[in-house]
């Protein structure tokens, strides 16, 4: 799992203005990380249902862990995103990125496979 030494420098108490943030991790760390991780259960359940199922599911993760969560906004238009919130989104966008790398997979293997044939 990504910890704390993969996250961002901005977790810090004061809030931050995202439009700001650099992205802090380089790609094949991260990947190789998450593909550690992934199960067979988990790959074929990634694998099922369509673009529109999985378009629903992307919403449903982020109504409920992005925008479910969120404080009131702050008196200079800012929300304060506790620790807490940020380690979901890690964790979220961990997930995602697992399920978007399996799906390209399989989308890629339907083409090469008809080409083949």
């Amino acid at each position: 799992m990504l910890g704390p030494e993969a996250w961002p420098v901005w977790l810090g108490e004061e809030p931050a203005d995202l439009r700001q943030l650099k992205a802090p991790l380089a790609p094949y760390p991260v990947s190789a990380a998450l593909i550690g991780q992934i199960s067979e259960p988990q790959r074929q359940e990634r694998s099922s249902g369509a673009p529109a199922d999985w378009a629903m599911q992307a919403f449903a993760l982020a109504r409920h862990d992005a925008y479910g969560p969120l404080s009131r906004l702050g008196d200079q238009g800012i929300y304060a995103l506790p620790p807490a919130y940020t380690e979901q989104a890690v964790r979220d966008v961990a997930l995602q990125l697992s399920r978007a790398g399996i799906r390209l997979a399989l989308a890629l293997n339907q083409v090469l496979a008809k080409a083949a044939n």
